[in-house]
């Protein structure tokens, strides 16, 4: 194996020389590759490494190669039975005379996918949702909060911080780890899974990280290998920069779009190009968050200038962000602007070419322009238009990662709550930042009074209406839906799904668009072509289109300006921000939880009562 010192802030580390173990070929091997190659290296698995080389030949592979996660992530849908499972093979072993179990692969839980829609458009609409999340949930919770404390490596994250996928992005996240060793400190990507199909979110850091089920996380956990078929890997060259008015989303709909025509289930996909330098991690992420929509394993961005700025602005310390670029440049992992490896298959995008679009009304990879979302205002029965928008929700991990388009929605309101305009009350507003740190940051600046002013104010931290926790309709709605289906309304949402039924089961149609289009549709209160049509009036009465209400690129600057700052961050996740009651829960100390005599069986053939006794006769049993 061959090793280099890095000699950075201070400090002597070593990191595998991926240039001398794959010398003029390390050039041509696409950077999630990369990565592979050096976890195989590192493992002294040379059948893998020479694997990962060979699959340069024809750029694919017949060959499986062992994936060694560094960590893992969980939300506490998917945690709940995992830990479960681990709780009643701990039982088991301290039943044995054992000591306690420890997950090989350390395991982060973010409580994130329960709380639900039930209070908005008021200004204690999150202290209220937050309540009932607590409320309904709290058995759960009590057992997740017991389970942290149970398992050494297992950490929870209480609800109301962040989505799984942002946490993941502006604080779990170190790009580079620095493991000590007898022989001193060993630089080591980072690298991971999740439990959920968004994990590859994290892509937009360099970091490489897919969705997995959950028998193969608790796999994971207790370290058993994970095999994976080498994938081939599609580039999509970049070049160009976004035009003024197109969003993190609008480039994500249009990947996903051309993705999923051209067909990559199973495989890799890689950005490059001459137009990746000007896409902040904000934007990448919402374009890698999307890889399960355009069918991939992953969204692979590459370490460069961008990720070290994104490290600095989320709170890292100084001598971390210097040490992540001093170790990739040094292990062949940094990214150049022309880097140009070899691939599988290359796609070539224009960003400039790109508009704003929407997607649906079914299904994310259905592109279309905005004009297309116009219809007639035909069989109007009632004061709600046929189309109306029923829910407008700016929502979910893909775009409100994104400082920028979220800045840019709140421009936008502001200047339409400044010249009177109003949504009208058949039309549910909601905004779910995807993080308290993203909360923060439009505070600061000042941002939220356009929002809230309009009615979107901040109802939760997670994922509410993007999975369908977007609770009742407005009164007003529900009941002129109950006297006329006809009206057959939509929601509009900055998600990455709209399956029908999907966002509200009496909904069928539901477009993604980006967050500012979502507070326009929201002001026009049903489906238009808003490129052309009037959204509404002002106070005088005079109409009011889109144009007159977006703010151009110097707005957006100033006012991201004012926003920036690594405190937001740090706040956001210090132990002083724990949601109220999360504290005052009461949970069960100690190694063994108490289960309830009248807990569910795990399965049909436990031949004796109690949680541990089918563990005699299924190791790995699913509870439910």
């Amino acid at each position: 194996m061959h090793m280099r010192t890095v000699g950075i802030v201070g400090t002597r580390d070593r990191c595998v020389d991926l240039s001398a173990e794959a010398g003029g070929r390390l050039a041509r091997l696409p950077f999630c590759l990369r990565i592979l190659l050096e976890q195989a290296v590192r493992a002294g698995a040379e059948a893998d490494a020479q694997a990962i080389l060979d699959w340069l030949g024809n750029r694919r592979s017949a060959s499986a190669v062992t994936f060694r996660p560094g960590r893992i992530l969980m939300h506490d849908t998917t945690a709940v039975p995992a830990m479960v499972d681990l709780a009643a093979i701990q039982d088991a072993i301290l039943d044995a005379g054992g000591a306690r179990l420890r997950p090989v692969c350390p395991v982060d839980i973010a409580i994130d996918h329960s709380v639900s829609v039930d209070a908005w458009g008021r200004a204690d609409a999150m202290a209220h949702n937050h309540r009932i999340e607590m409320s309904r949930h709290a058995e759960r919770f009590a057992f997740l909060k017991w389970a942290g404390q149970a398992f050494d490596g297992v950490r929870v994250h209480p609800p109301g911080r962040a989505i799984l996928h942002t946490l993941n992005l502006e604080h779990l996240a170190t790009v580079m780890d620095r493991i000590e060793t007898p022989d001193g400190a060993l630089l080591v990507p980072d690298t991971m899974i999740g439990t959920d199909s968004h994990t590859p979110m994290i892509n937009a850091l360099g970091v490489l990280g897919w969705g997995v089920g959950g028998l193969e996380a608790e796999a994971a956990m207790l370290g058993h290998p994970m095999p994976i078929p080498l994938p081939c890997v599609i580039g999509v060259r970049l070049q160009g920069a976004l035009p003024p008015g197109v969003l993190a989303t609008d480039l994500a709909l249009h990947v996903t779009a051309c993705l999923r025509a051209r067909g990559v289930v199973g495989a890799f996909v890689e950005f490059f190009g001459p137009g990746l330098s000007g896409l902040s991690v904000g934007t990448r992420a919402a374009v890698a968050n999307m890889a399960p929509e355009y069918g991939a394993t992953t969204g692979y961005f590459p370490i460069d200038d961008a990720v070290t700025a994104y490290l600095a602005e989320t709170g890292r310390t100084p001598d971390h962000v210097a040490r992540v670029e001093g170790w990739a440049r040094a292990a062949g992992l940094w990214a150049d602007a022309d880097a140009a490896p070899d691939y599988t298959d290359t796609i070539a995008i224009n960003l400039s070419a790109l508009e704003p679009i929407a997607a649906g009304p079914h299904r994310p990879h259905d592109r279309r322009p905005l004009s297309a979302l116009a219809r007639p205002e035909c069989l109007q029965t009632s004061a709600i238009p046929k189309g109306a928008v029923a829910i407008a929700a700016i929502t979910s991990c893909t775009a409100t990662a994104d400082l920028g388009a979220l800045v840019t929605a709140a421009l936008l309101a502001r200047k339409a709550a400044a010249c009177g305009m109003a949504v009208p009350d058949w039309v549910k507003t909601s905004f779910a930042p995807g993080s308290v740190g993203m909360l923060n940051a439009l505070r600061v600046g000042g941002l939220m009074d356009g929002l809230e002013a309009l009615g979107f104010h901040a109802v939760a931290i997670g994922c509410t209406t993007c999975i369908g926790n977007s609770g009742p309709l407005a009164p007003v709605m529900a009941s002129a839906l109950a006297a006329d289906p006809a009206i057959d309304p939509c929601a509009v949402l900055s998600g990455n799904r709209n399956f029908p039924g999907r966002i509200h089961a009496d909904i069928g149609d539901a477009w993604l668009v980006s967050p500012p289009l979502v507070v326009a549709f929201a002001l026009a209160g049903r489906q238009l072509d808003i490129g052309t049509e009037t959204l509404g009036t002002d106070e005088s009465g005079l109409p009011v289109r889109l144009a007159q209400l977006w703010p151009d690129r110097d707005e957006v600057a100033a006012a991201m300006a004012l926003c920036r700052g690594p405190d937001h961050t740090r706040a956001a996740y210090s132990a002083a921000s724990f949601p109220e009651g999360w504290d005052a829960l009461g949970a069960p100390q100690g190694a063994r939880y108490p289960w309830e005599a009248t807990s569910t069986p795990c399965c049909a053939i436990r031949p004796t009562p109690g949680p541990t006794a089918c563990l005699r006769t299924q190791p790995f049993c699913v509870f439910g």
